[in-house]
């Protein structure tokens, strides 16, 4: 939760997104926020509804709050929730009618140093909770919603401000699976660079990477490392009682060759472009 409310100044936000999975399954995610600070003390809570019309849905809440303890120094803990359906991932399983969506919990704590309008660090431990995982079954060599994963993990970030129209960021992360690590990370990081060129138009400059990958659980089958380098140019407007957000993304801008698992690989240069409306 990023808290921008004036001291003692009631917010509520609204923002609805819903997008087309393949085969046909639709995915809505409409959520709303309500924020409230007072003094240094900072508390806010959301709610998402999560539908799909093949698997049904869901309310997912997530609470959240933040306090200052010194002049630039203070410390936040949220609480939020997720929901996976087969059809959101990167595959669909279409025989498999039996499966469940998979289900999330999300346990942060941390503590942030910040300027207002200059820079912000940020460092944060977290505890990930899963049920009803998606797992080949041994036997019968089917996916079923048998499996569970506990994750933590730590995570730092930071960004300045570099003048009136360009700022930068990097940021980490180390997160630890157990056994569980099919298709994950231990290391990802992330970089970046934002400059307003024009009045209202933004370009961004990034790149990603993650390192100890794996095919398999128990750290076996390593896959090689991923860096890639992502552009982005937005349009962004304000008016009465809104704002609107343009963009278009080039995701993989050199076509880096990768595997997300093995046999999987990564289609190339993605471009995407869409519109964001805050209300």
């Amino acid at each position: 939760f990023n808290d921008t409310a004036t001291t003692e100044i009631y917010t509520i936000l609204f923002v609805g997104s819903v997008k087309m999975c393949i085969r046909d399954r639709h995915d809505a995610a409409p959520y709303a926020v309500i924020k409230q600070k007072t003094g240094n003390v900072s508390v806010s809570a959301g709610i998402r509804y999560m539908f799909n019309n093949e698997w049904g849905g869901a309310f997912l809440p997530e609470f959240g709050v933040k306090a200052g303890i010194f002049e630039r120094l203070g410390l936040f803990a949220n609480f939020s929730t997720g929901y996976k359906t087969p059809a959101a991932g990167s595959l669909v399983f279409s025989d498999y009618e039996d499966l469940v969506p998979e289900d999330y919990r999300q346990y942060e704590a941390g503590l942030f140093s910040e300027k207002e309008g200059k820079y912000k660090i940020t460092l944060s431990f977290y505890q990930i909770e899963g049920a009803n995982i998606y797992r080949t079954d041994p036997i019968d060599g089917k996916i079923k919603s048998t499996g569970a994963i506990m994750m933590r993990g730590v995570e730092a970030e930071a960004y300045m401000n570099m003048g009136d129209n360009v700022r930068v960021g990097i940021s980490g992360s180390y997160a630890d699976p157990r056994e569980k690590t099919f298709a994950h990370s231990f290391i990802k990081g992330s970089a970046y660079i934002e400059a307003d060129i024009f009045e209202k138009i933004t370009v961004r400059a990034e790149t990603q990477t993650a390192r100890d990958r794996f095919d398999s659980d128990n750290r076996e089958n390593p896959l090689e490392d991923i860096t890639v380098f992502n552009l982005g140019i937005s349009k962004a407007e304000k008016g009465k009682g809104y704002e609107r957000r343009m963009y278009v993304d080039i995701e993989n801008l050199f076509d880096s060759k990768y595997e997300i698992t093995e046999g999987y690989p990564v289609p190339g240069i993605f471009i995407k472009a869409g519109m964001d409306i805050k209300l």
